[in-house]
Formats: C-alpha cells, structure tokens, sequence
C-alpha cells in the first residue's frame, strides 16, 4: 500500500481506468505563469492550485489539484485520484525532486471556454535520488475539451540512461491502493516509445527504460 504524508479524502465510486495512450513528437514551449514554488522551496513542496475549468478524471469531476515534488499530482484532496509524472514506486511520500537555485514550478490557464488548457510546469529540476547532476524540464497539460492529459518533455542535460537507477513511475495511479481492482495505468518500455499497461498489483509497477528526448508527448486520452 501507498503511504503518504498528507491527510487522505475517499469516495465511495470507483475510478474508470479506460483510457488510451499515445506518444508523439511536438514544439516544447516555457510559459510564464504563476511560480508555485522556486529554489529550494521545490524540495518537500506541496501546493494545492485551481484547475480553472471542470475538470473529469478517472470517471470523477475534480476543479483542483494538489502538486509535490514526490512525482505525483493529486486531484482535489483525493488521492485515489493520482497522477504520477515522476513518481517513486512504492514511496509516494519521499521526494523525486530535488532543490536547485535555478529549479521553479510554475502553472498557467490559457484558452477560452470549453477550450481551456491548465499547463504545470516544472522547469530545471533535479533527480534526488541520482548522484548524477543535471536538470529536466517539462510540463503537464490538462485539457477541458475531452479530458485529456499530457505529459510534455523538454530539454535535459542528464544522460539518456539516467533511469537504469532512477526508475520513476509515470500514468494514471490510486495512490492508496488496497489490494484490490485497478492500481494504475502506467507507462513501460523506451523513453521515445512506451507502452501503457492496467496495473492490478504492486508488484507489477513498471517505469520506462531510459529519458524522453526533448519535444516527446505522452498523452492519456479518457475513453
């Protein structure tokens, strides 16, 4: 089971894990929204941010979300309802990001009604748990029109195989799973070109093999 470090809201309906996966190619562009944290404050950081638009994941309407630097985003206070974009498998309540004097999460509401997009960004971060340095940029992407995510990567200076001691769980997760039904969707094989597979067992959890290169798009698109 999930341990985590926050105080936890459950819902009585199950979540709908029927969802696709696709990964392409396209232009990484920096927003310059509202910093949600910067610096130092990146490690052991956790903010709760408005959606800005209705927003139905995992078959439940959410209209905010909570954002740490363990690798997960979780949809209101409910964290039955995650989404791992750089998660630790098994230890959601340490961190994956490390603080860096150049390290800033950031997040903008572009769009208009019906149209809108929710873009986080996490802009020069690091690994925690690599003795590697370097930085990663990318972003999280929340669409009104069809409810779809994406998980956007720009550039790195860490090596292509970083995740050989890394591993960091990325898809759609119950981070207080029981043991029971569905625990996750979740990504495998090659950075470029991962599969995405229905996890119903902790023991299962997978993680892609290696780093996306800069201008890779996964995206989850609800059924």
């Amino acid at each position: 089971m999930f341990l985590l470090p926050l105080v936890v809201q459950f819902r009585l309906s199950a979540q709908n894990f029927n969802y696709s996966f696709s990964s392409s190619t396209g232009t990484y562009q920096e927003i310059s929204g509202a910093e949600l944290a910067a610096g130092e404050q990146v490690l052991a950081f956790t903010k709760k941010a408005a959606i800005g638009f209705p927003f139905t994941y995992l078959g439940q309407r959410f209209d905010s979300l909570i954002v740490s630097s363990n690798g997960y985003i979780a949809f209101d206070d409910n964290f039955n309802y995650g989404f791992a974009y750089l998660g630790n498998p098994l230890q959601n309540s340490q961190d994956t990001l490390a603080a860096n004097a150049s390290a800033a999460i950031s997040y903008e509401l572009t769009g208009t009604t019906n149209n809108r997009i929710l873009k986080l960004q996490f802009k020069n971060c690091s690994f925690l748990s690599s003795s590697i340095p370097g930085v990663i940029n990318f972003q999280v992407w929340l669409y009104e029109q069809g409810n779809r995510i994406e998980l956007r990567t720009g550039s790195t200076n860490y090596p292509y195989d970083l995740y050989t001691s890394v591993k960091p769980v990325i898809g759609l997760i119950n981070m207080n799973y029981d043991g029971s039904g569905t625990l996750g969707y979740l990504l495998y094989g090659s950075g470029n070109t991962p599969q995405a597979k229905l996890v119903s067992s902790t023991n299962a959890i997978d993680n892609t093999d290696n780093l996306a290169a800069s201008g890779r798009v996964y995206t989850f698109n609800a059924q």
